[in-house]
């Protein structure tokens, strides 16, 4: 029997893969037939959006194709649609802003709709006045303060103020860790947490404040290591978190990148001629070198999450007790995996995406998947 799409209210949908109950709702059983689609590690960045389509459920296949936000969302692939729609919303010179973040204006001052200004927005700058867009549109308990953005965080024991030193997208991110409360499922008290795709840090943060014995955060930019390790300081964090600055895919090795490349959330990994060379580990190279068992893994990689979970060993994957991961290809083949390895499995239902810089669609959504004893 092949995973379901079940309908719990107007506005989610869930596709069920043998049994993690939550909420309400009838229970699919997954019987790891998977049929063809994205079975391979390493094959993410060539796989047409026909070939995606065939990693979801036929169901969630039909009601993608069918949903008005995949039909807008393709047909904003424009790249002037893409900037003229957020900026119309957000600014009075929406057309001018529209230049500025398509390149063909230096720079421009941002007249936002209730009249106040931010000045000589430009390239180097342009992901401040993404942020500022953002919270306009959003009920995120947040400010931009300077190039921090300070946002109230609510966890395990209260409330506090936390800060963070942004990158482009990653108010996106931070977004979905504090507001939306993305991660709380994983319920990290007490546990390692391997957190992979750090980006600045922010979910690395959110797992220390929950609870945590220890966090290793794994981003492969530099420079987003360096806002991170510069947000862990922020917020006087105790000492266990660990930024690590790795890649994560199928095999061992040693890639370079760009030491100063400030990649944005869904920027996907790209070697370079020259740069900073730096390791690329695999799960079972991550669970040996920092020993871990019974652990949590969150994996948000644009992509890697196939390269790291398909290749993987069931010895490996046991290592982790929850397993939360964003897909960008379908899911199929990773629940088979998961299945395969003991896991109960619960998907989303995938939502359409477009990946402006890689020029590639995403078929999207969360994974989460408990082990059983």
């Amino acid at each position: 029997m092949t995973p379901k799409v079940v309908q719990m209210n107007p506005q989610l949908r869930l596709v069920r893969v043998d049994g993690l109950k939550r909420g309400s709702g009838a229970t699919g059983n997954f019987s790891g037939k998977t049929g063809t689609g994205l079975l391979e590690p390493n094959s993410f960045r060539q796989r047409t959006l026909k070939e995606k389509l065939a990693n979801i459920d036929a169901k969630d296949r039909r009601r993608l194709l069918f949903d008005s936000r995949t039909i807008k969302g393709i047909a904003h692939n424009s790249d002037w649609l893409r900037a003229l729609v957020p900026n119309f919303r957000a600014v009075e010179n929406w057309l001018e802003m529209s230049k500025v973040e398509l390149g063909l204006h230096e720079s421009a001052n941002a007249i936002f709709r209730d009249g106040t200004v931010m000045r000589d927005v430009n390239a180097e700058n342009f992901y401040l006045y993404e942020a500022e867009r953002f919270l306009r549109r959003t009920e995120m308990d947040a400010r931009l303060v300077g190039d921090l953005l300070s946002i109230v965080a609510r966890y395990t024991d209260g409330a506090r103020e936390m800060q963070f030193q942004l990158g482009p997208g990653s108010i996106c991110a931070i977004n979905e860790t504090f507001a939306e409360g993305v991660y709380e499922w994983a319920k990290p008290w007490g546990s390692m947490v391997l957190d992979i795709g750090a980006n600045v840090g922010d979910t690395a943060v959110y797992f220390s404040l929950m609870g945590a014995a220890r966090v290793y955060a794994v981003e492969p930019y530099p420079r987003l290591c360096e806002l991170a390790r510069e947000n862990v300081k922020i917020n006087r964090m105790p000492d266990g978190i660990t930024i690590v600055n790795a890649a994560v895919g199928a095999s061992s090795g040693i890639m370079t990148v760009d030491p100063g490349f400030l990649a944005s959330g869904n920027s996907e990994l790209e070697a370079c001629e020259h740069g900073t060379p730096i390791e690329i580990l695999t799960l079972a190279d991550l669970a040996e070198r920092y020993r871990l068992e019974d652990a949590i893994l969150k994996i948000d990689c644009e992509g890697g999450e196939y390269g790291a979970i398909l290749s993987s060993s069931i010895e490996t994957l046991r290592k982790f007790r929850r397993i939360i991961a964003e897909y960008h290809a379908g899911y199929r083949n990773l629940a088979k995996k998961l299945y395969e390895a003991g896991f109960d499995v619960e998907v989303d239902a995938a939502s359409y995406g477009y990946n402006q810089l890689s020029r590639s669609h995403y078929l999207m959504g969360m994974l989460r998947a408990e082990r059983k004893e």
